[in-house]
């Protein structure tokens, strides 16, 4: 393979800009990001200083969701959520899964996130896969907060790849 595969060809985008997300029971869109010559989105999400205005209770959650999004000529005619077989990731998905959860991060306590010095300044990072089907084009990341009002510094990342229309370079040989 030419090294120069390794590195080239890639789209670099914001998925959710890095911002303070505040809410009590609500969701919060990303970006809507258009994979046109792409067919990998690799999502790097980012959760730190987690703060609530009340007791953490066993429903309290926060989901960051991965929706996609059939095109149309006006964008995005519908959003679903991701099924797990379409998610590459070290905790939640797999080849078997079909159930559409859509689900790369889940907190249930954010004990930690509250009270250590060290989870609340590095906070959470998750890393999941994306592998686009045939119909639908978009994906957008989503925040959803099920607890009492509470604050978070929240950012995504997503690096596209394997492009569709991958170009054929023949290596300049010496000699």
């Amino acid at each position: 393979m030419n090294i120069k595969e390794n590195y080239s060809n890639f789209g670099f985008y914001t998925a959710f800009q890095p911002n303070i997300i505040s809410d009590a029971q609500g969701t919060e869109h990303g970006y809507e990001l258009d994979m046109r010559g792409y067919n990998a989105i690799t999502v790097i999400a980012h959760l730190a200083s987690y703060a609530s205005a009340g007791a953490q209770g066993a429903g309290d959650i926060t989901t960051v969701l991965l929706y996609h999004g059939l095109a149309s000529a006006a964008g995005v005619s519908a959003w679903s959520l991701v099924p797990g077989s379409q998610i590459l990731h070290s905790v939640y998905g797999g080849i078997d899964s079909t159930g559409e959860t859509g689900v790369i991060m889940s907190i249930m306590s954010k004990t930690e996130l509250n009270t250590d010095s060290t989870a609340a300044q590095s906070g959470i990072i998750v890393m999941a896969g994306y592998k686009q089907d045939t119909k639908h084009r978009y994906l957008r990341v989503d925040v959803r907060n099920s607890d009492a009002a509470s604050a978070a510094y929240f950012g995504a990342f997503a690096i596209m790849g394997s492009p569709g229309d991958w170009p054929i370079n023949t290596p300049v040989e010496n000699g």
